[in-house]
This record gives C-alpha cells, structure tokens and sequence, in this order.
C-alpha cells in the first residue's frame, strides 16, 4: 500500500486510488465542480489542482493516481490562487448580481459555497464582455426546467444520464463560448428516451437543471432549509428505494434520495414516481381525520368494520348462488375450506 502526505498527514492509500480518494478518506476536503462519486472521471474544472513536490506544474487530485513517497499540499498558495481564478473564470458567465449584494451570507449551492469560500468577488453583470449562457430551457416541462445561465459546463449531468440511468439523453452541443447542454431529439425530450428519473437534478452543482414543484408551492429559503429531512422508504413498488423527504408545514416539499456512497437499494437513484410521484399525501381526498369519533382506535376499528362489511357481503351473494342453485335442481354449493 502507497504511504504518502497531505497536508503534512503521513496517510496510507490502496492501490489504485486518486489523490483525491485518499484524502476524502482522511477528512481532507479538497473542492470539486465536475467530479462526482461513481461518474467517469473527465477533470475539465480545475478546481481540484494541488501541489505535489517534485511536479513543476499542479496535479488534478481527481485524476492523479497516488504514488508511494508523495507529498501533497491542497492549500498551498499556487493551489488556492488557481481555484480563484477559476470560480472568477466561471462567475464570468453566472449571475452573480445577489453575491455582491448582501447574498454572500446565504449561497444557493456548491459552486457559490466556493465562490464564497475563496472570496472571489464576481465582476457586476453590466461589465462583462460575454453574455450569460444560453441553451435548452425546457418551457412547460411539468417536473424539471432548466435555467442555463447557471450553467457552468461541469458535465456531471451529461455522465450521470449516460453512467448511472444508461439512457443518454443529455450532451454538450457547439464550441468555446457557444458550447451549451443540449437535448436529444431536437430538445424533445421524450423523443429522445428521457424517463424523468432526475438524475440530473441530483448532480447538478449550481441548480442549472432543477424541480418545478417545489418551487412552485414553497418559498426559495424554506426549500434550501427545510424544518426537517425524514428518511423514509419509496411506497411505489417492493424494491425498497430510500428517499430523503423534505418536510416544511407539515407537507412534503421535495425528495430527495440518499448520499450515492451510502449502501442502500437505489445507490441514491430514484425513477419519476420515486422522486415526482410525493403530492398524494396532500391530497384534498386523502383522510386526515378520525371519522369514527374514536380516537387513537379509531383507525383499526374502521379497518376492522370494513372487513365485516365485506365479509356480509360475501356471505349474503353465497346465499344467492345457493338459492339459484336450489331453484335450478342443482346441489347446493359448499363452502370451500381456506388453505391454512
């Protein structure tokens, strides 16, 4: 096994492992933008960039394979500086208006943590020689949108609908400044075979590929703090899929699904009714009283009720065969014995 240090931590890696690896194993962080647990590694953020001594040039920890002897700086000062220049890189093309305006308190998702984090202060929208980007915005959508100004090319969700749903429906369309994310089938996307798992929405970094609902029924800061996340198990089918339900009011704002790394059934991968499927539980249909004015008995009471109504009902059409069979001149039907 390769010894090595990170951050003056003499650590032990197994064969094979990244920079990367070995340090989230030790509780190192080291910041991200494109890789992700379980994707194909493709290192085209830059954020990750460390100092290994004896390299002339920094070293991606996302694609670096350890080496026996290494010794590693992640905050060395030609580290750090690269990491800004690429979130200041990034923020080119990002609406960053709110992060100069009082919001640096409060930012909305990974890549504005590290904006934050490594206090880059984006240039003001009105100043900047290229546009916000552009692509697919998916109008009318009933379950995901897209909002690619925050876009920032990661690539994680092309990977995960091509690696982890095997379905393909997302890809990186034209070059430089026009490259975008497109959809198959000419932006239809069920054309193009898109199963609305969400997957997409799971990996996204920036928020660029998001869910309609909650947005629509909740405020923006009871989404992003919920009062509480309950780990419950899908109801759709016997697989047994862990989901994260975020609960504000006491109603189901969102799901979401497990840490990808933890052991679970679904690896953290929902399919459309998993993820979508949660507004039955507010339904204006669905009892939310006690009917039966019994209290906390109530429910196994009427539960019980119903199974004798349903079995005088059986009884009395047992009858009526018998009686018909009678009339006819034909033996009476017996009841047959359940098995035990």
């Amino acid at each position: 096994m390769p010894a090595l240090k990170i951050d003056g931590r003499t650590l032990s890696a197994e064969d094979g492992q990244t920079i990367l690896d070995a340090a989230r194993k030790a509780g190192i962080e080291i910041p991200t933008l494109c890789w992700y647990p379980k994707l194909s590694i493709v290192g085209n953020c830059r954020i990750c960039l460390v100092s290994v001594e004896g390299q002339p040039k920094l070293i991606p920890a996302c694609a670096a394979k350890v080496v026996d002897g290494m010794v590693i700086t992640t905050q060395s000062h030609a580290a750090v500086e690269n990491r800004k220049g690429v979130l200041r890189l990034l923020a080119e093309r990002y609406p960053t208006d709110h992060l100069r305006n009082g919001g640096r308190a409060n930012p909305r998702n990974e890549f504005e943590r590290y904006v934050v984090q490594y206090d880059v202060v984006p240039t003001a929208v009105e100043g900047r020689d290229l546009p916000l980007r552009s692509g697919d915005e998916r109008p009318g959508d009933p379950m995901i949108r897209h909002d690619m100004s925050t876009c920032i090319l990661c690539t994680r969700c092309v990977r995960a609908c091509e690696d982890i749903q095997v379905v393909g429906v997302l890809d990186v369309g034209y070059r430089g400044e026009h490259a975008e994310i497109i959809v198959g089938a000419d932006g239809d996307p069920d054309k193009a075979g898109c199963t609305w798992c969400g997957e997409c929405v799971r990996v996204c970094p920036t928020g660029a590929i998001f869910e309609v609902m909650p947005r629509q029924r909740f405020a923006p800061e009871q989404i992003r703090h919920p009062e509480k996340v309950v780990r419950s198990v899908c109801p759709y089918c016997g697989v047994g899929c862990q989901v994260d339900l975020h609960v504000a009011d006491n109603k189901v704002m969102r799901v979401t699904s497990p840490d990808i790394e933890l052991n679970t059934p679904n690896q953290g991968s929902t399919c459309v009714k998993g993820r979508f499927g949660y507004d039955f539980p507010q339904h204006r249909d669905r009892p939310t009283t006690d009917e039966t004015g019994l209290g906390k008995r109530g429910w196994g009471l009427g539960l019980e009720r119903s199974e004798r109504r349903r079995a005088a009902r059986r009884a009395v059409a047992h009858d009526r065969r018998r009686r018909q069979a009678l009339q006819a001149g034909h033996a009476a039907p017996r009841h047959r014995k359940k098995c035990p």
